[in-house]
């Protein structure tokens, strides 16, 4: 009560003096005129935006509340186009097309706040951000679109030949866009007014790995260095590393030895000496083993002998002799089988067509009837018409004999039960067949 009852003292005395009475008039008059003029800036501005209102980098000027919308919605407030940059490509796109537009009415609500003092308000900048709606929907659409063309494939560590030899190309990372990173990207650039905005984007490991391949590339390069040898009448051919390497193809991230090119290989040599090679299959096995073990190999080559089979090309083929009353069977220049058979009676008329045909049907357990027989098979090959291979149990005579001259077949060529049961379990429908007088 002291202190109060001392100011009061102060303030009563102030007011005595003549210089006293025209301050405390002048401040009441000063403030007067500070509450007067907040007053009438707060009813000019009641229902309007300051003269120093901005939206982005926009002057919106003094609007009315009612036409702010309107106002908003007309400015330039987002670029025209915007470049996504990714990788090594640059995609040009407008807000529109990425689903992007002005929320006017949220720049609107957010553009009427202000300070308290509207005294204040006018000297002060009102600044409201550029708010965007965005059409998720539609932006990952687009985006997805957009990451397809700017995917950058991995590639997988993989083994090339270089100058003949085998070496290892490294794994390298692939990219794609970062569909839920570039969302966040696009739409804070946009609103910022960036015309330029690059793509977040996430690496893509590749699937093989320089380590996977490593003992596959040391079994390569083994295999160049192996010593191989083939040898026909004292005479030794040896394949260089280029050769050896020209057998390998390439195989999804490797390579792999190639039968038929080790096949070609040998044959030229066997060409070369005038033979034609009978262990073809064991020198091609013996080599890719060789190969895959790092092993050396010394192989003998051994020619096809003279005969029946010997100028055959054909996986499968049957020859049959009427004259000899024989058949062999030939899987290229290999007999594989032979027999003796019974042929047509051509003395009675019915001799066996010579020719070469296919055989064109395979049968179990039928009966072959004609004008004067009605006789049961347990097998029946037909290569020709009505003529085929068969088992015959009535014959009576042995197969091979000379009595076929006037009591063999009806045309058909007779072979023995078990010969029979051998033929039909190799033959196909396909396979030739070969009849000679």
């Amino acid at each position: 009560m002291q202190i109060v009852r001392t100011r009061w003292q102060q303030l009563s005395k102030l007011y005595r003096s003549a210089w006293g009475r025209r301050l405390i008039v002048g401040g009441g008059g000063l403030l007067a005129v500070f509450v007067l003029i907040n007053l009438v800036l707060g009813a000019v501005f009641w229902h309007r935006t300051y003269p120093n209102s901005r939206v982005g980098r926009q002057v919106v000027g003094s609007v009315s509340y009612n036409a702010l919308t309107r106002k908003v919605a007309a400015l330039p407030l987002l670029p025209t186009s915007v470049i996504l940059q990714q990788a090594n490509q640059n995609i040009k796109l407008t807000p529109r097309d990425l689903g992007i537009q002005v929320d006017s009415p949220r720049i609107a609500s957010q553009g009427r706040k202000r300070a308290w003092l509207p005294l204040q308000n006018l000297f002060s900048r009102h600044d409201t951000p550029v708010y965007t709606a965005v059409n998720h929907a539609v932006l990952v659409q687009k985006l997805t679109t957009v990451a397809g063309q700017a995917e950058q494939a991995s590639s997988n560590a993989h083994i090339i030949l270089q100058n003949n030899q085998f070496v290892l190309a490294d794994a390298v990372n692939g990219s794609q866009v970062d569909i839920t990173g570039a969302v966040t990207a696009i739409t804070r650039g946009i609103g910022q007014g960036r015309t330029v905005i690059k793509l977040p984007m996430t690496a893509i490991a590749p699937t093989v790995s320089a380590a996977s391949l490593q003992s596959n590339l040391r079994q390569l390069q083994a295999g160049q260095a192996v010593s191989l040898s083939y040898t026909y009448n004292n005479k030794t051919s040896k394949p260089s590393a280029v050769d050896i390497t020209s057998w390998y193809a390439q195989s999804g991230d490797s390579y792999s030895l190639q039968t038929g090119k080790i096949q070609t290989y040998i044959n030229q040599l066997g060409t070369a000496d005038g033979i034609r090679v009978q262990n073809l299959a064991q020198a091609v096995s013996a080599t890719e083993q060789a190969l895959q073990t790092a092993k050396t190999l010394a192989f003998t080559l051994v020619a096809v002998p003279p005969g029946v089979c010997a100028n055959n090309a054909l996986s499968q083929v049957v020859v049959v002799s009427i004259s000899q009353q024989h058949m062999w069977a030939c899987e290229g220049y290999n007999q594989v089988y032979d027999t003796a058979i019974t042929s047509g009676a051509y003395l009675a008329g019915t001799p066996t067509p010579t020719g070469t045909w296919h055989i064109y049907a395979k049968q179990r357990n039928l009966v072959l009837r004609g004008p004067t027989w009605n006789d049961p098979v347990s097998y029946w090959l037909p290569f020709y018409t009505d003529y085929g291979f068969h088992d015959a149990s009535w014959q009576t005579f042995p197969f091979g004999d000379p009595a076929y001259a006037d009591q063999g077949s009806h045309g058909c060529v007779h072979l023995p039960t078990p010969a029979m049961a051998w033929l039909y379990g190799w033959s196909h429908v396909g396979t030739a067949v070969t009849i000679s007088a």
